[in-house]
């Protein structure tokens, strides 16, 4: 159980590298991410001196970027994915020796990284592409000729249940 919460009945559940508090906050998962990627920022600060900064870049996607992108459409828009964009910011102002109260932006444009807001966005559109086949549009559950009769459907509560369309389809 989580101390900070009031509720009886919350529990950790770890599912296939994500952590999730059966509530779907993700604050255990993304506090796993902050170790993980707290180890990699530390160990790109031990081999700054030795490598280029493109083989630094390199080593970020490898393991920093793969770490971060995984899973980013579930938890990414999660209102504690601050904490993951600072350790961003981080790692980058390691790779170019930036000051501490430097600005990011141009940063990210040098070393060609999208922050993660834009990955989110980038990441859910390629899932929308690639997997549109198993969304729903609205006009699934209506048949009135509305402006947003062929968006796709969202669900009305916050909340993911067995029969929702994660739940649904297994091959996501």
């Amino acid at each position: 159980m989580h101390s900070n919460f009031p509720y009886a009945r919350y529990y950790l559940y770890k599912i296939s590298w994500f952590n999730c508090w059966c509530s779907l906050t993700w604050i255990s998962h993304i506090d796993s991410l902050t170790k993980k990627l707290s180890t990699t920022c530390y160990l790109i600060g031990n081999i700054k001196p030795y490598l280029s900064i493109s083989t630094l870049k390199i080593i970020y996607h490898s393991i920093f970027h793969s770490i971060l992108s995984y899973g980013i459409i579930f938890w990414g828009n999660s209102s504690h994915n601050s904490v993951i964009f600072k350790m961003q910011k981080r790692v980058i102002r390691i790779i170019m020796g930036g000051e501490h109260r430097e600005s990011y932006r141009e940063l990210f444009k040098e070393l060609k990284i999208l922050p993660l807001s834009p990955q989110l966005i980038f990441c859910s559109l390629f899932f929308v592409v690639n997997k549109g086949d198993y969304l729903v549009s609205n006009s699934v559950y209506h048949n009135i000729n509305t402006r947003q009769r062929n968006d796709l459907h969202l669900p009305l509560s916050g909340h993911v249940s067995e029969g929702s369309l994660l739940f649904r389809h297994q091959n996501l």
